[in-house]
């Protein structure tokens, strides 16, 4: 069992993760950030992010042209950036310019 400490400690953390997908997900809609610039992040952050979330986030990027990506390169929607292999994150920080 986990005590109510460890219960707000994971918490917190989770706040944290959240919060930075967001701030992740704005920056690229704001154009800040590019999505390849993202997928070659390695934090711990990044790497829990969902791929479908991160594309989506594009301007002109919607669920529609993110399936059509997603599903030409056979990744799941849902897949975790930490679970791409390199092919895969190369393949679409092409295809997502």
């Amino acid at each position: 069992m986990t005590t109510a400490e460890q219960r707000d400690t994971a918490l917190a953390q989770a706040n944290r993760v959240r919060a930075s997908h967001y701030q992740i997900r704005n920056e690229v809609k704001a154009g800040d950030l590019t999505v390849a610039e993202v997928l070659y992040l390695h934090s711990e952050e990044v790497e829990t992010m969902a791929i479908g979330k991160l594309i989506r986030a594009q301007d002109r990027w919607g669920k529609q042209r993110a399936s059509r990506l997603l599903n030409l390169l056979n990744i799941s929607d849902n897949r975790r950036i930490g679970l791409l292999t390199d092919r895969q994150v190369s393949l679409l920080a092409g295809g997502t310019d």
